[in-house]
């Protein structure tokens, strides 16, 4: 039996993984901001934005921004207004919800872990 390189046994099939583990990702930052609607009223929203990770690739595939609720061991995602699998969302590390979700839902409105990845 031959390998490729030399005479020799054939090496036992190896498993293949990634060369790195993924960074953990940056800590969110938040800040209250007015976004004008097309009537040309002001929204009051949550902005919620991050830093590049370490190693850009980690995101290629999206995240996901967690919300506290009421209950401090639950934590809701908003597809609607800060969807993680976006790509416009994913480029431009930010993402705005709308005061109103937690004025009316079962959110927290206290500072600290609110927002999570």
């Amino acid at each position: 039996m031959t390998n490729e390189v030399c005479w020799g046994e054939w090496s036992d099939v190896t498993d293949i993984r990634a060369g790195q583990i993924p960074s953990r990702p940056p800590t969110p930052r938040t800040k209250l901001a007015y976004k004008t609607l097309s009537d040309g009223k002001k929204e009051l929203r949550v902005r919620v934005s991050w830093s590049k990770p370490i190693r850009a690739s980690d995101y290629s595939k999206g995240f996901k921004i967690l919300i506290g609720t009421k209950d401090p061991e639950v934590f809701k995602e908003d597809k609607a207004s800060c969807d993680g699998e976006d790509a416009g969302i994913i480029a431009s590390r930010k993402c705005y919800i709308p005061m109103s979700l937690f004025w009316g839902g079962d959110y927290r409105l206290d500072q600290g872990d609110l927002i999570r990845f």
